[in-house]
């Protein structure tokens, strides 16, 4: 099968992109923020919060590396099948 991407740095580039937008979720978990009443928060929880009411599900989506879940969307029936055989040999 030939591979769609010819150019090796291209290839890198497209590997490396959706660990460097996952490194951001990371640090956005960590990151400060400055409150409404001008207060900035130092509290890891409160600043949890605040990203997952925020920015947390469009970072979320773009990190999502789309072309390895559609890859992996072809081999569905393989992976339910394989989950049946392993649920019912666990069960029984």
């Amino acid at each position: 099968m030939r591979d769609r991407i010819s150019d090796p740095h291209l290839e890198y580039t497209t590997k490396f992109f959706p660990f460097l937008l996952i490194s951001d979720i990371f640090l956005n978990f960590r990151t400060t923020f400055v409150n409404k009443k001008g207060e900035v928060i130092l509290c890891p929880k409160q600043i949890a919060l605040n990203y997952l009411k925020g920015w947390f599900f469009l970072d979320l989506v773009a990190a999502m590396p789309f072309d390895m879940l559609l890859v992996a969307n072809r081999f569905d029936l393989v992976i339910g099948v394989t989950k049946n055989i392993f649920l019912r040999k666990s069960f029984n």
